[in-house]
């Protein structure tokens, strides 16, 4: 079973273990693709946890992929509206390496695989949900230029079950999984997502990219 907040999520899940995967190659295709139709909520530039049950062994495994508050950040340079949208409110991403280190370790298939049904979403576009025309309405006025030229390149925001497509993201995408992490925690794919933060206002540098590291634990 694949349990996701967009049907095209669950689908890419799925066909992991159509194609043999386990568990967590189906849940890194299911994130990986959230990050293409739901990007309102999921993505790389995001932070998560890893709670695995080893159905063999009967172990239990965490896997800690939280960023951390950028370095620079200082609470007396912000507000309690900062910290709740915006720029300064954003930890280090931690999901690309979260999502590469579980496939390391536990993952069945190759990423091109992995990855392959975020990057023909992307690529090849998907229509537009009821939930995300919403969203876009709702915070169009505070997307960047940059950003509006991704979800909302005209005048008028999407109407739901309008096609869109991601290009800029599948080529990313495609980067990720032929170079791995450190194209975006020390090359300049990172580099690039610093840049723009600083420009709106936040602190994330590419020191705090380079610093982060995941930790695996045990469950309390």
């Amino acid at each position: 079973m694949v349990a996701t907040a967009h049907p095209l999520a669950s689908a890419a899940g799925l066909e992991m273990l159509w194609r043999g995967g386990n568990a967590v190659d189906a849940a890194v295709a299911a994130a990986a693709t959230l990050n293409v139709v739901e990007p309102f909520m999921s993505g790389i530039g995001g932070d998560g946890m890893l709670l695995l049950f080893l159905g063999r062994s009967r172990e239990r495994k965490v896997l800690n992929f939280m960023g951390r508050t950028p370095y620079a950040a200082r609470p007396e340079g912000c507000t309690e509206a900062d910290l709740q949208k915006g720029p300064r409110s954003c930890l280090v991403p931690g999901n690309f390496a979260g999502w590469w280190e579980a496939l390391r370790v536990y993952g069945r298939l190759k990423p091109e695989v992995v990855f392959s049904q975020a990057i023909r979403h992307a690529e090849d576009g998907f229509p537009l949900t009821h939930r995300g025309a919403a969203f876009f309405a709702e915070h169009r006025a505070r997307l960047t230029p940059a950003a509006a030229a991704v979800f909302c390149p005209s005048a008028e925001v999407p109407r739901p079950g309008t096609l869109l497509t991601h290009k800029a993201l599948a080529g990313t995408l495609r980067r990720l999984v032929a170079e791995g992490p450190d194209l975006l925690y020390r090359g300049d794919l990172g580099q690039r997502v610093c840049d723009a933060v600083q420009e709106a206002g936040g602190w994330l540098t590419s020191e705090d990219l380079a610093a982060f590291r995941v930790e695996w634990t045990d469950p309390v």
